[in-house]
C-alpha cells in the first residue's frame, strides 16, 4: 500500500475517533421544534461532562443570553430575555470554548429553532396620577400599557364605577382619559368587564385589567364671617 495512503486512512481514523469522542448534546428543554408560550431560558444536558460553558457561548436571535448556570454533564440552564413572538433561531457561538474532561471539542450542531407565540397578557406600564396620590382636581386619568394595543374606549375605564366620559391616544400609550371630578374620598380606577382591549399579537390576548386607587383631597376654602357696609 502506498506510504502517504496509509497515513491519510490513518489520519481520517483518528480524526472520526476524536469526533466520536468529542462531547454531543443529549438534552434540550424545551426540545428542538417545540412550540411554547413563553422562552426565557434553554437547559441543556451534554453526554458526558464537559468546561467551558459560559452565557455567550449560545446565541438566541443574534444576542447573548442573559446568564447560564450548571456544572459537569449539566443540564446547564441559559437565561435570557424572551424574544419577540415568532421563529426563534438559537445556535453555537463558533468560538465557543467548550469541550470534554479528557475528549475532544464540542461539535456544535446546526441551529434549533422554536416556535413562540404571545401569552404573555397586557398589562399597565404607567399611570398618572400614581397609585396612592392625592390630589384636590383630578379631571384626566393616563395610561400606558406594557405593548401596543388596540379597542380603547372611553367607557373602558371606570372611577368609582362611573365610565370616562373621552379618550384620546393610540398604541401603548399613553391614553388619557376625561373624567368627571369625583367626590372627596377615595377614588377607584377599575376596567369594564366587557372592555375590548387587546394586544396585537396574532393571539389577541386580552389585557389584565389591573386597576388602582388614588385620593381626592378637599381644597383650601375662604370663609366669610362679617360684611361691611363700605372700605
Amino acid at each position: 500500500m502506498n506510504l502517504s495512503r496509509t497515513f491519510s486512512i490513518l489520519a481520517a481514523l483518528g480524526m472520526a475517533a476524536s469526533a466520536l469522542a468529542a462531547p454531543s448534546v443529549t438534552t434540550l428543554s424545551p426540545p428542538n421544534g417545540a412550540a411554547v408560550g413563553a422562552f426565557t431560558s434553554l437547559s441543556v444536558t451534554f453526554n458526558e461532562a464537559v468546561t467551558g460553558v459560559d452565557s455567550n457561548d449560545l446565541v438566541v436571535n443574534g444576542g447573548a443570553p442573559v446568564s447560564v448556570t450548571g456544572s459537569g454533564a449539566g443540564p446547564y440552564v441559559f437565561a435570557f430575555t424572551q424574544p419577540a413572538a415568532g421563529t426563534v433561531s438559537v445556535s453555537w457561538e463558533p468560538d465557543h470554548g467548550i469541550t470534554g474532561i479528557g475528549t475532544g471539542v464540542f461539535i456544535a450542531p446546526g441551529s434549533y429553532a422554536f416556535s413562540l407565540s404571545d401569552n404573555i397578557a397586557t398589562t399597565l406600564a404607567a399611570t398618572t396620577p400614581v397609585a396612592g396620590a392625592t390630589m384636590t382636581t383630578l379631571t384626566q386619568v393616563q395610561v400606558s400599557f406594557s405593548e401596543l394595543v388596540s379597542g380603547v374606549d372611553a367607557a373602558d375605564l371606570l372611577a368609582n364605577g362611573t365610565p370616562a366620559t373621552a379618550v384620546t391616544g393610540s398604541g401603548s400609550g399613553p391614553y388619557v382619559f376625561t373624567i368627571g371630578q369625583p367626590a372627596i374620598g377615595a377614588v377607584n380606577f377599575t376596567w369594564a368587564p366587557g372592555h375590548g382591549i387587546l394586544d396585537m399579537s396574532d393571539s389577541s390576548n386580552p389585557f389584565g385589567g389591573a386597576g388602582w386607587s388614588v385620593t381626592v383631597a378637599a381644597t383650601g376654602a375662604v370663609v366669610i364671617n362679617e360684611f361691611l357696609a363700605q372700605n
